[in-house]
């Protein structure tokens, strides 16, 4: 394994700074996302935001049964799921038992947002810790935070921004390990790297790269690592490994006991040079401002440069390099197992490319700070930083909003606003099931808004004729039908017999809610 860049440890003054760091981001964090912490699912892929709230609301409703996640989607049998690792949604759950039902929606916004920023610290650490340069070691921590797809979803209910945050973890204490062989840092840093794998898949990627390339070099050089080390980093490998399958089979053993096909178990590559062009359009067109504003991609052409030019460094950061390398070949490995879904989804980027971009800028960083610093340096770094938290916050400020063209098009949330309390000032019971029918595709949205378990049916309500609806409620045992107002006051004028099924007890202007009327006895 090539030698990294010398650490040293640092003065007592100079461990206070980066706790103030630690404190500032924290801050700047808590003060660009505080006013979104209590609010439901909203924006850009509410649908995949709902299905992961909806577990951590299940945890708290149905048992705290860790191997056994829920949704609020009766599609599969008792709503159960085989999903990645819910660790978060789990936690969320856990101090909402300490806390109250109220608590868990914001208690799983923060701990994503914690994670993520807690990437952006250790991202900062590994070059200020090799260097003592607060302005540059703030840029790879400010570059990470500042993406808007990064920051969108670390406010949010998703698992990538944590899952690739760990992995800076990972790689943190993984470097350290590199300069003083330690096994104790290795030990962390798979363990970092395992949870975040365990939290989304395509995190994987670096922890195969890690474990992988440290065991070929424990056997390569034996002189640094007796057996027993050697014996060590493989049944860490194994073990690592081991965990995932298992844990991935077991998720597909869930899925097919329970009948659930919510979460995707499946890879979806890339078939055709066709599909390829099409979603490299895609991409190219529509989600790569999305990932990054023009001065991210900015900072990735100077960091470039920056290693271009200084490319006699390779021995003094081999290990830095090697991760690189091997991050972006699994990354695109990642890309070509999973691309079709790059086409939809601008949040499959964060986790398999998220980390080695950071890694790629903290090198650049790094070698910047032992190189000959001109006077105005300092002066661009900071200038440099502040556009990016400026131009960064505005982003992920636009996205928040309500309209956000093209994609506000597609947002199916906003009638379903106020479900839940309209429910409860009409007294529907909390054990009430809800039969959601609508043109809206999302399991878990609307129920989530409602805060009832139920279906989501996607049919249009004038081609639907009653006793299809009710063999649909009766089928799955549900009490109350929830209609769009528009589509209800076209099925109540244009259906006559469903007056005696079913009997309004919530009018809002963009929804309504029936309860199923009692069956009236026909004595002879």
């Amino acid at each position: 394994m090539p030698a990294s860049a010398a650490l040293n440890p640092l003065p007592a003054f100079s461990r206070r700074t980066s706790w103030l760091v630690a404190a500032g981001l924290l801050v700047w964090a808590l003060l660009l996302h505080g006013r979104y912490l209590s609010h439901l699912p909203e924006g850009i892929h509410s649908w995949a935001q709902a299905d992961r709230l909806a577990l951590a609301l299940s945890y708290y409703d149905h048992g705290m049964h860790l191997f056994r996640p829920q949704t609020f989607s009766l599609q599969s049998v008792d709503g159960v799921v085989g999903v990645e690792f819910p660790l978060l949604a789990y936690l969320a759950a856990l101090g909402g038992k300490m806390l109250g039902r109220e608590a868990v929606v914001p208690l799983l916004r923060l701990l994503t947002l914690l994670t993520t920023v807690l990437g952006g610290w250790y991202a900062f650490r590994m070059v200020y810790e090799r260097s003592g340069r607060v302005l540059l070691a703030l840029v790879p921590a400010v570059f990470w935070l500042t993406s808007p797809v990064v920051a969108f979803y670390a406010n949010n209910f998703l698992p990538d921004s944590p899952a690739a945050a760990l992995c800076l973890v990972g790689f943190y204490y993984y470097l350290r390990f590199v300069d003083y062989r330690r096994l104790g840092d290795l030990r962390w840093a798979a363990l970092a790297l395992l949870v975040g794998t365990l939290l989304k898949t395509s995190a994987g990627v670096y922890l195969i790269a890690v474990l992988g390339s440290t065991v070929l070099w424990a056997y390569l050089q034996p002189v640094y690592l007796g057996l027993y080390g050697r014996l060590w980093l493989l049944g860490l490998l194994l073990t690592s490994l081991g965990l995932i399958v298992g844990y991935t089979i077991y998720n597909q053993q869930l899925n097919a006991l329970y009948q659930s096909d919510l979460f995707i178990a499946a890879p979806r590559p890339l078939e055709s040079w066709h599909q390829l062009d099409a979603v490299w359009i895609r991409i190219r067109d529509l989600w790569a401002r999305e990932y990054l504003t023009p001065l991210h991609y900015a900072v990735l052409v100077g960091t470039l440069v920056v290693l271009a030019v200084r490319r006699g460094s390779y021995r003094t950061y081999g290990a830095w390099y090697a991760q690189v390398g091997l991050g972006l070949i699994g990354a695109l490995c990642f890309f070509g197992l999973m691309g079709q879904q790059y086409f939809d989804h601008d949040y499959y980027v964060i986790a398999p490319f998220g980390p080695v971009l950071v890694l790629l800028v903290a090198l650049a960083a790094l070698q910047l700070a032992h190189s000959s610093w001109p006077r105005w340096a300092p002066t661009l770094a900071g200038m440099l930083l502040l556009a990016l938290v400026g131009w960064g916050g505005w982003r992920f400020w636009q996205r928040q909003q309500p309209v956000y063209l093209p994609f506000s098009g597609f947002y199916d949330h906003q009638w379903l606003m106020g479900g839940a309390e309209a429910l409860r000032q009409a007294g529907v019971p909390d054990q009430a099931t809800l039969l959601v029918m609508s043109d809206m595709q999302a399991p878990n949205t609307a129920l989530v808004y409602f805060d009832r378990r139920g279906l989501v049916w996607k049919r249009n309500p004038l081609g639907t004729t009653l006793p299809d609806v009710e063999k649909q409620m009766a089928d799955f045992g549900l009490s109350h039908l929830v209609l769009p107002r528009a589509a209800f006051e076209q099925w109540w004028a244009s259906t006559p017999a469903a007056q005696a099924s079913f009997r309004p007890i919530v009018r809002q202007p963009a929804f309504v809610v029936l309860a199923r009327q009692p069956a009236v006895p026909h004595w002879p």
